[in-house]
Protein backbone atom coordinates (compact mmCIF):
# COMPACT_ATOMS: atom_id res chain seq x y z
CA UNK A 1 0.00 0.00 0.00
CA UNK A 2 1.50 3.15 -1.02
CA UNK A 3 0.82 6.91 1.16
CA UNK A 4 -0.85 9.12 -0.89
CA UNK A 5 -0.60 12.79 -0.36
CA UNK A 6 -3.70 13.01 1.93
CA UNK A 7 -2.04 10.12 4.18
CA UNK A 8 1.06 12.13 4.42
CA UNK A 9 -0.79 15.24 5.56
CA UNK A 10 -2.68 13.74 8.21
CA UNK A 11 0.42 11.74 9.45
CA UNK A 12 1.99 15.08 10.16
CA UNK A 13 -1.05 17.51 10.80
CA UNK A 14 -1.04 18.50 14.50
CA UNK A 15 -4.07 20.54 15.79
CA UNK A 16 -5.51 21.29 19.88
CA UNK A 17 -8.38 22.44 20.93
CA UNK A 18 -8.46 25.36 23.27
CA UNK A 19 -12.16 24.22 24.42
CA UNK A 20 -13.26 21.20 24.77
CA UNK A 21 -16.94 21.15 27.01
CA UNK A 22 -17.10 24.82 28.63
CA UNK A 23 -17.22 27.69 25.73
CA UNK A 24 -17.62 30.26 29.25
CA UNK A 25 -13.97 30.27 30.32
CA UNK A 26 -10.99 27.96 31.22
CA UNK A 27 -7.98 28.51 32.42
CA UNK A 28 -6.29 29.05 29.15
CA UNK A 29 -9.22 31.53 27.11
CA UNK A 30 -12.26 33.09 26.92
CA UNK A 31 -15.00 30.63 24.94
CA UNK A 32 -17.25 32.00 22.70
CA UNK A 33 -20.06 31.72 25.19
CA UNK A 34 -18.28 34.10 27.59
CA UNK A 35 -17.41 37.77 27.57
CA UNK A 36 -15.97 38.37 23.82
CA UNK A 37 -13.53 41.50 25.18
CA UNK A 38 -11.72 38.57 27.13
CA UNK A 39 -9.09 36.78 25.31
CA UNK A 40 -6.27 34.57 26.20
CA UNK A 41 -4.94 34.05 29.80
CA UNK A 42 -1.27 34.94 30.30
CA UNK A 43 -1.28 30.55 30.73
CA UNK A 44 -3.18 30.66 27.30
CA UNK A 45 -0.27 33.01 25.65
CA UNK A 46 2.20 30.69 26.85
CA UNK A 47 0.87 27.43 25.40
CA UNK A 48 -0.17 28.63 21.60
CA UNK A 49 3.64 29.97 21.59
CA UNK A 50 4.54 26.40 22.74
CA UNK A 51 2.45 24.89 20.30
CA UNK A 52 4.17 27.05 17.51
CA UNK A 53 7.35 25.81 18.57
CA UNK A 54 6.02 21.83 17.97
CA UNK A 55 4.41 22.68 14.95
CA UNK A 56 0.74 22.54 16.48
CA UNK A 57 -2.08 24.61 15.22
CA UNK A 58 -4.67 26.14 17.96
CA UNK A 59 -7.96 24.21 16.88
CA UNK A 60 -10.06 28.58 17.90
CA UNK A 61 -13.55 27.10 16.98
CA UNK A 62 -15.51 28.00 19.98
CA UNK A 63 -13.22 31.17 21.55
CA UNK A 64 -14.43 34.45 22.06
CA UNK A 65 -13.67 37.01 19.74
CA UNK A 66 -10.93 38.07 22.05
CA UNK A 67 -9.55 35.19 22.14
CA UNK A 68 -9.56 34.42 18.22
CA UNK A 69 -7.52 37.40 17.53
CA UNK A 70 -4.62 36.76 20.40
CA UNK A 71 -4.21 33.91 19.05
CA UNK A 72 -3.66 35.55 15.67
CA UNK A 73 -1.30 37.97 17.15
CA UNK A 74 0.95 35.72 18.67
CA UNK A 75 0.62 33.80 15.40
CA UNK A 76 4.17 33.58 13.34
CA UNK A 77 3.83 32.76 9.76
Amino acid sequence: MTKTDSDALHEHLKSVCLFFADYAANLLACGADGDPDKGLTELGREAVRRMQRLNILPYVSHTSDRSFWDIMDLAEG
